[in-house]
């Protein structure tokens, strides 16, 4: 609640009070609560801060976790950290989740990497597309400019046959 009323300070307050350092929930708050409160630079160097300390303490992230993370890294962006990010996920066996496809996807887009991003959309089988996959792509190429690209893709095509 802090966070989402733009209070930072004071959510990092009430949590140094908790006492739950190792259980994923709070700290989950906190990351998203960080990515929604604001500054770009501000948020990415929260978040990581506190993505750190997670894995300092050897608090298990999760699915929540990863994609907090991953958000303030595609705000930043930051694709060095995306991408040590993407290899932590394949090495703890969660690259699976679509909804971490998806910020994955976000991100390789927003750092202009259209071809990783692809790959990762390729990585998601066709009846698992929901139109939170499709929206991401047809947002990535927006934003890198590629009206042409995706016409030759058909991806508007593509969807409406999936979905």
């Amino acid at each position: 609640m802090c966070t989402s009323c733009g209070s930072l300070e004071d959510a990092l307050k009430l949590f140094d009070e908790l006492l739950c350092e190792s259980s994923v929930y709070p700290w989950n708050v906190l990351l998203r609560g960080t990515v929604v409160s604001g500054g770009r630079k501000r948020q990415y160097i929260d978040v990581l801060k506190t993505y750190s300390k997670m894995r300092e303490l050897g608090v298990e992230l999760n699915v929540y976790s990863f994609s907090s993370v991953i958000k303030s890294f595609a705000a930043d962006p930051a694709f060095y950290q995306g991408l040590k990010t993407h290899a932590l996920l394949i090495k703890n066996g969660l690259v699976d989740s679509d909804i971490l496809k998806t910020c994955l996807i976000d991100l390789y887009f927003k750092c202009g990497k259209v071809k990783l991003a692809r790959s990762v959309f390729e990585e998601i089988p066709e009846r698992e597309r929901d139109v939170v996959v499709w929206g991401a792509m047809l947002s990535g190429f927006s934003h890198n400019m590629l009206w042409r690209m995706l016409k030759k893709l058909s991806l508007f095509w593509l969807m409406e046959l999936k979905l």
